[in-house]
């Protein structure tokens, strides 16, 4: 007689293997073991090529419809003990799968929580950037409002330099002028007491002109002597050579 699952025997093995393997799967000594153990789960082929295990095709077998027969008597004993290793064997494999989908769900968690901190990194960098260009383009703006109110304090001081040097040149034309004026009220004054000078030596030529008539006309022929006749002749010569100077000089004045 075989003995049943809850009896001992094969129940007890199947029930300490699948609390072995379920045990705490969030421990950190384990994760290393549970990812090695689900790689290749008990009862799942590692590829398309690779046959099913013994007890797949065991199960396989007996579920199929020729297999199926009404238990009767040691057969029936038989039969449940073989249907309770079934059920061990895919308790095992329904764990298995389990575990390998959740150690699945963790390496994507693991991804998923990379690509976020990368993400934040990114973002992070972008947004640096992003404060670096706005602070770029003020300090452009800053720059060319700068140029711009540098080129009109340059075209004002150069209005404003024009005008200054139209001054200077009113100022020095002004000067000129009034040197012009005290010139010529100079040359005016020159003139006026050349014209007096010429005046007097005018009427004192006439005067010895006069006196040296009436000397000839009283004494008859040479009434002055020679010596005094040149001196006079040549005085009245410079009087006249005075008279075109100072004639020259006050119409060269105007």
């Amino acid at each position: 007689m075989f003995t049943s699952p809850a009896s001992g025997g094969g129940g007890e093995r199947n029930n300490s293997v699948i609390t072995e393997e379920v045990g705490d799967d969030d421990s950190p000594s384990r994760k290393a073991s549970v990812v090695g153990q689900v790689k290749q789960p008990v009862g799942i082929p590692a590829s398309p090529t690779q046959p099913h295990d013994n007890s797949s095709s065991i199960l396989t077998r007996q579920f199929t419809p020729s297999s199926v027969r009404r238990p009767t008597g040691a057969n029936a004993d038989v039969d449940n003990n073989h249907v309770d290793d079934s059920q061990g064997t895919m308790v095992l494999q329904r764990d298995a799968t389990f575990r390998y989908h959740k150690a699945q769900i963790r390496i994507l968690q693991d991804e998923l929580a990379s690509l976020l901190e990368m993400r934040t990194k990114v973002q992070a960098k972008h947004d640096a950037a992003a404060d670096e260009l706005e602070r770029r383009r003020t300090d452009l703006a800053a720059f060319s409002e700068h140029v711009q109110q540098m080129q009109a304090l340059l075209d004002k001081n150069k209005s404003l330099q024009g005008i200054q040097e139209a001054k200077q040149r009113m100022l020095e034309t002004d000067a000129q002028v009034a040197t012009t004026r005290k010139n010529e009220t100079l040359l005016l004054r020159t003139a006026k007491v050349t014209e007096v000078r010429l005046h007097e030596g005018t009427e004192a030529l006439q005067g010895l002109k006069k006196e040296l008539e009436d000397e000839r006309s009283n004494q008859g022929g040479m009434a002055v002597p020679r010596h005094e006749h040149e001196r006079l002749l040549n005085h009245h010569q410079r009087l006249e050579k005075q008279k075109v100077m100072i004639s020259f000089d006050f119409f060269n004045s105007y």
